[in-house]
């Protein structure tokens, strides 16, 4: 359902015109029918924000394309609502790098935030004149008083009838000296105004306007109803025997009380025996032959008809279309897909243990076998494939001379050759410190010399690493001035080298700079460990006066599962907020660590939780971004969420709560194959307040791809446009539900991007 301005006009004016057309055909002309048949398309208008949110839908395919135009939800325009299930109330994107010259990006103009104050003032507006009118009713009622069983006022200046549930008829003081044919047309017209309830319709009539400010159709309903009341009641005051000339002569005076005295009712559920276009009225009264009743066939007609377009044009929303385009693999078919791209991708990362007959002939080759390999290596030395088979012979006979041979060989003829898939050198073999030395002398000679590769300064500090690091660093630190990260060399991460070597300086353990198979055991000496080092107090220092954002998150995710260095992590982690309060990795690793802390109390004493401590636990084990993952009982975990959450809407991380509990559930319904109840769920999920984590998290699309192939289409993107909310500058999410709503399936994952590449 597209839930726009434009879907809720043209909705409108669908239900108006097949009320009309329903009336036309079946020729009804009586005032009462049709009072009964506009009533209905005003409260159909009036329940399209309660229908359009809980209600039952169907999507047609009538809206023009309007892709490149901002869409406006209605959710942006309505006044809060409760969301799914609660009671009372990553898309990942670009780091915002503040630059030394204060140069930021021009902020957005939000306008789903302006046309939210234009509607809310307007609501507002009308509103408090609705409230207003309300009250002065109310008054007007407690200040009347009795006489000869009529109650009269001296506000009215002309009979009125005021009242919802129980409406009471209001007589001016002076109904006394009026004659008794005068009295007895008055006293009819308003017990019909009683009995038909018109008081209640035109307050609904009212509020409906007051929703709908900006259409031009509640203004017409609000009037046509007032005028088709009086009519209604005039022709029952004919009916009765009251002459028409007789009748017009009294409508006539009470219009001249009306200009005397200048106190025109026009209140909130007020209906004065005057109101109404006079001229016309007594047109009708004085030409118009009396109306045939409307059949019981006709009425039942008329009453299926309108009730069946009224439905329809309330169910069905307007939107661009309800399936795939042709030719759309759905969302499924792009998971096997991407699916079989992974595996051949991880077949060749371990193609050595997966085919074992290919490499029980290489272990069990001969050595004349393996002096063949060595030549096809040095012929194609960018073939790692043959490069992995030799190392893996060298190690089986545990060919230290050989391994180290082949090392000096790579960095002193090509010390640029990384392996393709790990991105590391595989060549870095070396095991003893009799061959770690020659190799640090070449590298050292290497360095000496400009290259035009920056895998040969990431090749040479890997080498490095463990035994020199703080050479390494520097050489990491040379490409990276010689190479920055941008143009053809964008995809380079030397912040990620950088922090590794950090990593494994300050916790003292082999990392992954030490090389795919190396061993540094002839490092075992007097030597200090390596997180006591001079060398790893510098980095200590370096790092928390370093405002490298990036550099800092990443040493941080290598250091978070290393227990010493915990309260050192969480510093470093301040230090990239302090620097950056809006730095997506941060404020994930910040909430990693309030987890891990929650979690660690609650094991030793889970009594001790407040509500607000056992939502993070919660929203920790349902966030299947964070780590979660679904069990037998997380519709209860979900559930216990949500019941928390409504008994602390105050908690900062109650929309967090909202959000994931609901999306829980919401796969529950669909693991039930409970479509229209997952759609649901999943717009109350997107109807949570914004908060900072979810500002920062990346969305879980599991429970969006299923609703898209089971033909929710437009639930979807509905969605996809109320996330916006948590980020206003994700513009990927409303592309994503642009092209939905064109029939295209995006692939909606976040590390799609991997699946491309590769393939």
């Amino acid at each position: 359902m597209e839930h726009s301005i434009l879907d809720w006009s043209i909705r409108a004016l669908l239900m108006v015109a097949g009320t009309g057309l329903v009336l036309g055909i079946l020729r009804i002309r009586a005032a009462s029918a049709l009072h009964r048949a506009w009533t209905a398309a005003m409260v159909a208008m009036l329940l399209l924000p309660v229908w359009t949110r809980w209600g039952p839908s169907l999507t047609a395919p009538v809206l023009p394309d309007v892709r490149d135009q901002a869409l406006v939800s209605f959710e942006a325009l309505a006044p809060p609502e409760i969301p799914l299930n609660i009671g009372p109330p990553r898309a990942e994107t670009s780091r915002a790098i503040v630059t030394q010259t204060g140069d930021f990006p021009a902020p957005e103009i939000n306008w789903q935030q302006i046309l939210l104050a234009v509607y809310l003032a307007g609501f507002a507006a009308m509103l408090v004149r609705l409230i207003a009118g309300t009250l002065r009713v109310r008054a007007m009622r407690r200040h009347s008083s009795r006489a000869d069983a009529f109650a009269s006022s001296p506000l009215c200046a002309t009979p009125v009838t005021i009242g919802w549930l129980r409406p009471v008829l209001l007589l001016p003081d002076s109904w006394q000296t009026w004659p008794a044919a005068k009295l007895e047309a008055v006293l009819t017209h308003e017990r019909e105004h009683i009995r038909r309830r018109d008081p209640l319709v035109q307050w609904l009539a009212l509020f409906n306007r007051c929703l709908f400010w900006f259409h031009p159709l509640a203004w017409w309903l609000e009037r046509k109803l007032a005028a088709l009341a009086e009519e209604a009641c005039d022709a029952a005051v004919l009916v009765r025997g009251h002459a028409p000339h007789d009748y017009a002569r009294y409508l006539i005076e009470m219009a001249r009380s009306v200009n005397e005295t200048g106190a025109r009712i026009r209140w909130a559920g007020a209906v004065a025996f005057g109101d109404g276009k006079l001229p016309r009225r007594i047109r009708r009264i004085m030409d118009t032959p009396p109306l045939v009743a409307v059949s019981r066939a006709k009425s039942i007609a008329s009453v299926a008809l309108c009730s069946l377009m009224l439905a329809a044009f309330l169910a069905c929303g307007l939107g661009r279309t309800s399936d795939r385009a042709p030719g759309q693999p759905t969302m499924a078919q792009q998971d096997q897909r991407d699916r079989a791209r992974l595996l051949d991708e991880q077949q060749q990362r371990q193609r050595q243990g997966e085919n074992a007959a290919l490499w029980n002939a290489v272990l069990n080759a001969s050595p004349a076998g393996a002096i063949v390999l060595l030549e096809d290596v040095k012929a194609s030395p960018a073939n790692t494939d043959n490069l992995q088979r030799l190392v893996s012979y060298y190690q089986s006979k545990k060919d230290l001379k050989s391994l180290n041979a082949l090392t000096l060989w790579f960095i002193g003829q090509h010390p640029e050759i990384r392996d393709n898939w790990s991105n590391r050198p595989v060549w870095d073999t070396v095991w003893d410190q009799e061959g770690y030395r020659p190799g640090r002398e070449l590298w050292t000679a290497q360095l000496k010399h400009e290259w035009a590769s920056p895998y040969v300064y990431m090749n040479a500090a890997e080498y490095l690493a463990g035994s020199d690091n703080e050479q390494a660093e520097q050489i990491l630190q040379e490409g990276r001035r010689r190479f920055p990260p941008s143009g053809q060399y964008s995809g380079l991460h030397w912040e990620m080298l950088l922090s590794h070597l950090y990593a494994w300086a300050l916790s003292g353990s082999e990392g992954p700079m030490t090389g795919m198979w190396r061993r540094v055991a002839w490092s075992e000496d007097s030597s200090p460990p390596p997180n006591q080092t001079p060398y790893a107090q510098k980095v200590r220092a370096m790092l928390l006066a370093s405002n490298d954002v990036d550099l800092l998150d990443r040493t941080v995710e290598r250091l978070q599962g290393d227990g010493p260095n915990l309260e050192y992590s969480r510093s470093l982690n301040a230090r990239a907020l302090s620097i950056h309060p809006d730095d997506r990795e941060a404020n994930n690793q910040r909430d990693d660590f309030q987890r891990v802390a929650i979690a660690a109390r609650a094991q030793a004493n889970p009594a001790s939780l407040s509500d607000g401590e056992r939502m993070v636990l919660l929203q920790s084990q349902l966030n299947p971004m964070r780590g979660g993952a679904a069990t037998k009982d997380t519709g209860e975990k979900a559930r216990e969420l949500l019941a928390l959450a409504a008994h602390n809407p105050k908690d900062p991380n109650y929309g967090t709560a909202i959000f994931l509990g609901n999306i829980a559930l919401g796969e529950e319904a669909m693991s039930q194959g409970d479509k229209s109840k997952a759609a649901r769920l999943l717009l109350a999920a997107s109807d949570a307040p914004p908060t900072k984590f979810l500002r920062y998290m990346q969305i879980d699309m599991s429970l969006p791809r299923k609703l898209v192939d089971a033909g929710e289409r437009e639930t979807v993107a509905k969605f996809l446009d109320r996330c916006r909310k948590f980020d206003a500058s994700n513009k990927r999410l409303g592309e994503w539900a642009a092209e939905i709503r064109a029939g295209i399936n995006p692939d909606l994952r976040p590390n799609s991007d991997l699946f491309r590449k590769a393939g």
